[in-house]
């Protein structure tokens, strides 16, 4: 049986940084397929509330479409993009 990952255990294992934690946990979610909650939490890690915001709608749509749609895909591409300007900043 696999140990149990505890929160403790990443916390201590970055040092404390809640940015560097939620990093890796953006990062977790992109590796379960949850992009739009992922993208929400580095918009969260670099101050972007309403952009945040955004990613939440987005996936509240996503899950109502019960798919990626194509204006959906497009809506993400954009918002990804005012992601990647934030980030570099």
């Amino acid at each position: 049986m696999a140990k149990k990952i505890k929160p403790q255990d990443v916390a201590t294992q970055f040092g404390h940084d809640a940015t560097e934690i939620a990093d890796f946990c953006a990062d977790a979610l992109e590796d379960a397929n949850d992009h739009n909650i992922a993208a929400a939490l580095r918009a969260v890690n670099v101050q972007q509330y309403e952009l945040a915001c955004d990613f939440i709608t987005l996936e509240k749509d996503h899950q109502e479409a019960g798919e990626l749609t194509p204006e959906l895909r497009d809506r993400r591409e954009m918002l990804l993009a005012r992601l990647r300007e934030a980030a570099q900043g």
